[in-house]
């Protein structure tokens, strides 16, 4: 029974994924490879580079044992009248007035990054931690195609319920051997399970080719490129930092997820208004007589966000910190989410005209 029970659930996730592969499969896949030929273009093609600039500064810093270098590259010296000169000022320590020039590969060329603290950056790493690796770079292109997936599944979660009711089709998929509770536990999975891991396979595929340039950006200042990645990439950090920051943001946005689903199955004209109306309303009748703002603060504790104290829901630039997550706080967004989740199903079974 239960493994008859999983098949189904499976099969209604391979529905979900056929018919929205363009938000969840698409989409994500879209933006990573035009990103990735814009880095690619960058490098070779206008001869700057600023997505790497600051990062790789940070590596080579590190490699100089935390002290501005002057790397001089030669690049056809011997071929161009008038290169002597040239390398003479070259040789001389760049100065922060034009710091464009330190990414122009189409001359010879100086790089010489200025000391951490003039770029208002900590001179030591204090927790241990690789704050000066590529890590964060990695984890910001990361965050890119999380923000695509956040806006795709709103937009899945608040016609996933509506529009089988609108086109119908809610008569076809209870001629079949599936229960209401199946259905919508497959729409939340997939919004929570079966979408995130598609784009975190495409982020690590992504960040791949982001190392390989930054590995030819490497070579071509005359360094070992895989000496200075191995000394300032932490991979198995990285990916279970991504692989954890969207388990736990999993947690944090199942009551929103769920709220959506149930302002799908309970709209009749808009799901947008009918999940929006009531929160905004809530908000201001407990400002209004109550002055205070409990509703406010938990309903921004559960949407997308980026913060400092780590308790970001969705993007994070060094993983999450889960000695200071809000256990209580999260605990009662997951009872909200089984209520509003339970009510989405009795919605679905008893209310499916428009």
């Amino acid at each position: 029974m239960n493994r008859s029970r999983s098949h189904r659930i499976f099969t209604l996730l391979q529905r979900e994924l056929r018919e929205h592969r363009r938000a969840f499969l698409w989409a994500p896949l879209v933006l990573a490879v035009l990103i990735a030929v814009a880095m690619l273009l960058s490098v070779l093609v206008v001869d700057r580079i600023s997505v790497f600039g600051d990062t790789l500064t940070q590596v080579l810093e590190k490699q100089a044992g935390g002290e501005a270098s002057t790397i001089i590259v030669r690049a056809d010296s011997e071929e161009r009248p008038g290169a002597a000169d040239d390398m003479d000022l070259a040789s001389r320590p760049a100065t922060q007035d034009s710091p464009d020039s330190a990414w122009d590969f189409g001359r010879d060329w100086t790089f010489s990054p200025p000391p951490a603290a003039d770029r208002g950056m900590p001179a030591s790493d204090s927790t241990g931690e690789r704050i000066r690796s590529l890590n964060p770079l990695l984890n910001v292109l990361h965050n890119a195609l999380l923000l695509v997936l956040m806006i795709a599944l709103a937009q899945y979660l608040l016609g996933a319920l509506y529009d089988d009711r609108k086109d119908r089709s809610i008569l076809f998929w209870r001629s079949l051997p599936v229960t209401e509770w199946e259905s919508v536990l497959s729409k939340l999975a997939m919004a929570l399970i079966a979408a995130p891991a598609i784009v975190i396979v495409i982020s690590v595929l992504l960040q791949l080719a982001t190392l390989l340039l930054a590995m030819l950006m490497v070579w071509r200042l005359d360094m070992q490129p895989m000496a200075v990645l191995a000394d300032n990439l932490a991979p198995a950090r990285l990916l279970v930092d991504q692989i954890g920051g969207w388990l736990l943001s999993a947690l944090w946005l199942a009551p929103t997820c769920a709220w959506l689903l149930l302002a799908s199955a309970a709209a009749r004209r808009s799901p947008f208004l009918c999940a929006v109306v009531p929160v905004i309303g809530a908000i201001l009748l407990e400002s209004i007589f109550l002055k205070s703002s409990v509703v406010l603060t938990a309903v921004g504790r559960h949407l997308p966000h980026l913060a400092e104290n780590d308790d970001g829901v969705g993007f994070y630039l060094f993983g999450p910190d889960w000695a200071a997550v809000d256990w209580l706080s999260l605990l009662a967004g997951l009872v909200f989410a089984a209520l509003a989740t339970s009510l989405a199903v009795a919605l679905r079974r008893h209310r499916w005209e428009i």
